[in-house]
């Protein structure tokens, strides 16, 4: 027992001698503890240091008790001190549970303690200690602060509030109202005061600003008012003028009730004062409708003025009367058109006054056929009908009797034509009269079926409508009743130099500009070209007079219509035929802008010379096809002439004639070639010589 007692025990109430102090609930000593060895006399009478008595009952007081959960009715902490096996992972949960680690912001660590080795004593580093002590710290933006972020309060003041009443001693109530000179105003007495009176200064300022806000508002309220009473002064003023305006007006009304009443009413003294009424108040004249009024008053006078009025036969009659009505009637127009309405005063005295005459005249005794009374009527009186009324004229009387004009014309029977009456409309009823082609159409075609081209009469009736039909129905026309008609004829025609008779030529000739050009150009083409070569041949081969020869192409060159003898298919037919004179003159002859190579071994040079001033003479004015030519003059001379792709000067297509590149300017009859970087006008025989050069440069 006693070698027991002397055996020091292996428990924890040593543990805590010397200790420093407790930091946050842990116990803290700067140097390992010394260890106690307790004596027999120490165990036999409990003579134990009162000082770790009283240690190890702050260490069971404050280090021990601890939050704990029961577990069968112990607490957790007594389970874990009852089972020394798990004295460790028991410390362990302890240091977890009271932030382990946090004493040691009070400590140096193995750095401090390494750098006091060497002479460190503390402060800023270097020479004469001029760094840094506390490292920087990072400030941490608040959440979702942008970078823009700067200098943001984390804290708030806090408000004043009162303070708890705390029991003080008279000495220290007395050195609190007795303020030592010097002394900041922030440790003045009565701060509940202050801040009471800032407070109701606060609030009178509110009160003030109050007051002068309802003062601005009332005064923008009397501005307001003043205005508004200006505005019903002007309005008041506006309408007794109006009142006075409009009893004037009455007074005016009553007059010309009472002269109707007595009889003594006529249209000029009505026209006069509603004249006066709409100077002297424009405004209320268009307000009060009064146009309406003076309609109501002119229609009994003026049907009295234009009864028994026969309008074809003095269209001149009344003008003057409507024409002063329009105006009081229509007014200006600046707001909008009142004759467009067909409710419109106007337009109602017109329809009651002026429309029934015509119509009656227009029904009863003008013929479709004659259309010249009618057409001066509307001329005369287009400005003083209104669109109304002259659109009701033309669908009322006029198309009517066209339509019943037309169903009865008989083309082959009656001697006037069916435009001299119908086109004069065509102003005026251009789409309307489209109802009526169809059957102008039918009755063409039925009149053309005997018809031959020697009755030049068809021409005269139909060549006025080629602009008046549409395109497709006309070319119908022609194609079907007109084409095989001239194509007969062409077909019948001769070709004789001796004894030409062109009457047949001519009747074609006279449709061309009628009838599509390209089917004049077929028919020549076909029926024409042919037989006029073979003339020109046989001629040719018999007699050599070509001055009889010049003057026939030229006749037959000016009994080709100009549209027609501008065409390529023409121009080449004619060319052809130049080429034969050409051929049988036996001679090579340069002309400007063409040159053609005949051999001259077979002709005599005075008659060579005597025949080429002939031809000479009218060649030039032919049209010819210089691209043609120029074509044949490079086979001639054995050299290529091809167009150049994609080349083009002036709009013009670039060709090589050999080596040498030209354009040709047919409209104006000319042939350029590119020297020395410019474009120069050359002839054939210039360019022949060109290419000598060029072959022997590069040779």
């Amino acid at each position: 027992m006693d070698e027991y007692q002397k055996t020091e025990e292996f428990d924890m109430d040593n543990d805590f001698v010397d200790l420093d102090q407790f930091i946050e609930n842990e116990s803290f000593y700067r140097k390992p503890k010394r260890k106690f060895v307790q004596s027999n006399n120490d165990v036999l009478f409990d003579n134990s240091d009162s000082n770790n008595d009283d240690e190890d009952e702050i260490f069971f007081r404050k280090n021990i008790k601890k939050k704990s959960r029961r577990i069968g009715g112990l607490t957790d902490t007594l389970v874990r001190h009852m089972n020394p096996v798990n004295f460790a992972s028991s410390y362990k949960d302890d240091l977890r549970e009271n932030n382990v680690g946090g004493f040691e912001k009070y400590t140096k660590g193995i750095g401090m303690k390494l750098l006091q080795k060497m002479g460190y004593s503390g402060g800023g580093l270097g020479k004469n200690e001029q760094g840094i002590v506390a490292p920087i710290e990072a400030k941490l933006r608040p959440k979702l602060e942008g970078l823009g972020y700067n200098d943001h309060k984390r804290e708030t003041e806090v408000l004043w509030k009162e303070r708890g009443r705390v029991r003080v001693r008279a000495d220290k109530v007395h050195q609190d109202i007795v303020v030592p000179a010097g002394k900041d105003s922030y440790d003045m007495p009565m701060q509940e005061l202050q801040y009471n009176v800032g407070l109701v200064s606060d609030l009178m300022k509110l009160d003030v600003e109050n007051v002068e806000r309802k003062l601005m508002l009332e005064k923008q309220t009397v501005v307001s008012l003043q205005e508004e009473k200006g505005r019903l002064q002007k309005e008041s003023a506006d309408q007794k003028k109006e009142i006075d305006s409009m009893e004037e007006i009455i007074q005016v009304l009553d007059s010309i009730e009472e002269e109707n009443v007595s009889g003594k009413l006529t249209s000029e003294s009505v026209a006069e004062s509603f004249r006066d009424l709409q100077r002297r108040f424009p405004e209320e004249y268009k307000l009060g409708n009064l146009s309406c009024i003076a309609c109501s008053f002119a229609v009994p006078l003026l049907t009295r003025v234009f009864q028994g009025w026969e309008p074809l036969q003095n269209p001149w009659h009344g003008m003057d009367v409507i024409a002063l009505w329009k105006g009081l009637l229509q007014g200006d127009g600046e707001d909008h058109d009142m004759s467009e309405d067909a409710t419109a005063p106007y337009s109602q005295l017109v329809a009651e006054v002026v429309f029934p005459a015509v119509r009656i005249a227009g029904l009863n005794s003008w013929q479709a056929r004659d259309p010249e009374p009618m057409l001066r009527f509307i001329e005369l009186w287009e400005e003083l009908l209104t669109p109304f009324v002259l659109q009701s004229l033309l669908d009322m009387i006029v198309m009517p009797k066209l339509s019943e004009a037309v169903n009865s014309w008989e083309p082959c029977r009656e001697t006037i034509p069916i435009h001299v009456w119908m086109h004069p409309w065509l102003p005026l009823l251009s789409r309307k009269l489209e109802t009526l082609h169809q059957a102008i159409l039918v009755k063409f075609e039925n009149a053309l079926c005997d018809w031959h081209p020697s009755d030049m009469s068809a021409y005269t009736i139909l060549s006025p409508w080629k602009t008046v039909f549409d395109s497709a129905s006309w070319e119908k026309l022609i194609v079907r009743s007109i084409l095989p008609k001239l194509k007969d004829v062409m077909q019948e025609f001769r070709v004789n130099p001796a004894n030409q008779k062109l009457e047949q030529f001519n009747w074609v000739m006279t449709w061309a500009s009628a009838i599509p050009i390209r089917y004049i150009v077929s028919l020549l083409e076909n029926h024409f070209f042919g037989k006029w070569q073979q003339a020109l041949h046989h001629w040719l081969c018999t007699s050599k007079d070509y001055k009889e020869i010049e003057q026939w192409y030229l006749g037959w060159k000016q009994l080709i219509p100009a549209d027609v003898l501008a065409t390529e298919r023409v121009r080449r037919q004619l060319w052809l035929g130049l080429k034969m004179i050409y051929q049988s003159l036996g001679s090579e002859e340069v002309h400007p802008g063409v040159e053609e190579n005949i051999s001259p071994s077979r002709v005599p040079k005075q008659r060579q010379y005597a025949a080429q001033q002939h031809v000479t003479a009218f060649a030039d004015s032919l049209p010819k096809n210089l691209k043609e030519v120029i074509e044949v003059y490079a086979q001639q001379q054995g050299l290529h002439f091809k167009p150049k792709p994609g080349r083009t000067h002036d709009d013009h297509q670039v060709y090589s004639f050999g080596i040498v590149s030209i354009i040709v300017d047919s409209f104006n009859q000319k042939i350029f070639a590119r020297v020395q970087e410019k474009w120069s006008l050359v002839t054939l025989g210039q360019l022949v010589q060109m290419q000598n050069i060029s072959t022997s440069r590069r040779r």
